[in-house]
């Protein structure tokens, strides 16, 4: 992306983080502050006031001048860590008008270790780390010659987002959040989730959203992965993930399993869910019970078939309906 896209991005930045505020700051008020979604808000809306002023200039100064005016205005230890992040990308991006996807990558690099040095933290405390580096290992396991950005991007935020859900796992040991001990478990980390908000809405802004998510639930990990090993021959770029067995590999359906997969590509679009037989449907059944969301929906289809049928109206820009639809008609298409 050029200068004038990097200033897109940060106004949808600033817009996403606005229309989350509340949610975020609902987040804090279990386990901080109570201030994060209204400081951060603050924060960017101070910085799109200074957008207009900086289209001229590169994009290390741009994303300098964003670092700083979120230290400036942003309350709380939130303020100094996204500044140093922005700080430390702009400094990697200096006199720079193009930025590649390892520009990117390499910006986010330089920005984690901005915020283990400002934060004195390190992964598994409950921090904004826990999304920040399983997302940037995640792209960077996925930068091959051939792959294509898109694709990278949303698997950084799928990673991301199961960052997240990792921090409900996980006792607070930094900032306000390590006041209330084992209390904090159960509860998402405030800054890892407005991370996951940035890193998705800087892949809907490049790339036009995330598109509908597909999940694989199937006794057999080796059937699940296979399953999406072939979607990914024939449609490559959809959010697609296996839940196959159980945790040691064994043959069964995982509870776990099922909800990490489902939260992973679960985005705007919405998630469809196929599953082979018996348990995999009972537990993908209460999987959805128990996340509540309205988007998201098993499909009585051959998973294979299916999927690849899903994955295809997904990739060409489908909506959830749509997607659905096309999985439904596998149930009728002639193999000969």
């Amino acid at each position: 992306m050029d200068t004038a896209k990097v200033l897109d991005v940060l106004n949808a930045i600033g817009a996403k983080i606005e229309e989350e505020k509340e949610y975020l700051t609902e987040l804090d008020n279990v386990i901080g502050d109570g201030d994060h979604g209204i400081n951060m808000a603050r924060g960017f809306q101070m910085v799109e006031t200074k957008l207009p002023t900086l289209a001229d200039k590169d994009i290390g100064t741009i994303l300098k001048t964003v670092g700083m005016t979120l230290v400036s205005t942003v309350g709380g230890s939130s303020g100094p860590l996204y500044g140093t992040a922005f700080m430390k990308a702009g400094m990697t991006m200096a006199g720079k008008t193009e930025m590649s996807l390892e520009d990117f990558i390499q910006c986010l690099d330089v920005a984690i270790e901005g915020v283990k040095m400002r934060g004195k933290a390190v992964q598994g405390e409950k921090t904004m780390l826990d999304a920040m580096i399983p997302a940037l290992d995640a792209m960077k396991a996925a930068l091959t010659p051939d792959a294509a950005p898109k694709t990278i991007l949303e698997i950084g935020v799928g990673a991301a987002w199961e960052g997240v859900e990792y921090t409900k796992t996980i006792i607070a040991t930094k900032g306000r959040a390590s006041y209330v001990g084992e209390r904090s478990i159960g509860h998402q980390d405030p800054g890892a989730t407005s991370f996951s908000y940035i890193l998705e809405t800087i892949s809907n802004c490049l790339y036009g959203g995330i598109m509908v998510g597909i999940v694989i639930v199937s006794h057999s990990e080796k059937l699940a992965e296979g399953v999406v090993d072939v979607t990914k021959i024939m449609a490559d770029g959809c959010p697609i993930v296996a839940a196959g067995g159980m945790e040691d590999g064994s043959f069964g359906t995982s509870y776990e399993k099922i909800m990490m997969a489902i939260e992973s590509v679960h985005g705007p679009e919405g998630v469809l869910v196929l599953m082979d037989m018996g348990s995999a449907v009972m537990t993908t059944e209460m999987v959805l019970e128990d996340l509540g969301y309205d988007d998201v929906f098993m499909v009585d289809c051959p998973i294979a078939e299916g999927a690849i049928a899903a994955t295809l109206a997904s990739c060409a820009g489908a909506d959830l309906a749509g997607v659905k639809q096309e999985a439904l008609s596998s149930k009728t298409a002639d193999k000969l």
